[in-house]
């Protein structure tokens, strides 16, 4: 049997279990709309040491280590940017997208 809108609207109002139902759905979708919100996800491809647990260092194409402009070894590492020529670490990026997203814990110019 075919009811119309009106029918299955008058049903439900007297139906409390239903309209409970109905009311808790409503209540979850609202939660979920307020939930919804962006999300960082990196995963770092290079981390600085082997399987012993040894620093692994950046070399050039002849094999020397290459050193910041203090003479420190650079680590193989991709969290963050240690030279201007190098790509952006996963900590850059992290600004990047939190400026994007205009997230306020970041106050960063």
């Amino acid at each position: 049997m075919r009811q119309t809108l009106k029918g299955r609207v008058r049903l439900l109002l007297h139906d409390p279990v239903a309209l409970d139902e109905l009311r808790q759905k409503w209540i979850d979708a609202e939660i979920a709309k307020k939930l919804d919100y962006p999300v960082f996800m990196a995963t770092s491809e290079l981390g600085g040491k082997d399987s012993s647990g040894e620093y692994i260092y950046r070399k050039d194409s002849l094999g020397n280590i290459i050193e910041d402009k203090h003479g420190n070894p650079l680590i193989e590492q991709d969290c963050v940017k240690y030279r201007e020529e190098d790509p952006d670490g996963i900590a850059e990026q992290f600004v990047k997208w939190a400026k994007r997203h205009k997230l306020t814990f970041l106050h960063v110019d």
